[in-house]
């Protein structure tokens, strides 16, 4: 199963996908300019066209608490 990793700071958010083998098979960073939710959105679509819906998914950061929730993934505290 594909691992992903959201970052949602006080003014980026940073992703990543890993492969089954635990590699980097894509990254991002981008300001969100106070669109967090819509750029967590732009991201986990992209981690679909990549891994499709069967992915393990962390968030943290100051802004993914909520974000978290909503979507009921797992939240990592900083």
């Amino acid at each position: 199963m594909f691992k992903a990793g959201i970052d949602v700071g006080s003014t980026t958010v940073k992703g990543v996908l890993l492969d089954r083998d635990d590699r980097v098979v894509f990254s991002h960073y981008e300001r969100h300019e106070a669109k967090q939710p819509e750029k967590v959105l732009k991201l986990l679509n992209r981690f679909e066209e990549i891994a499709g819906k069967e992915f393990q998914l962390f968030m943290t950061g100051s802004g993914g608490g909520d974000i978290a929730k909503a979507l009921g993934v797992k939240f990592v505290q900083e």
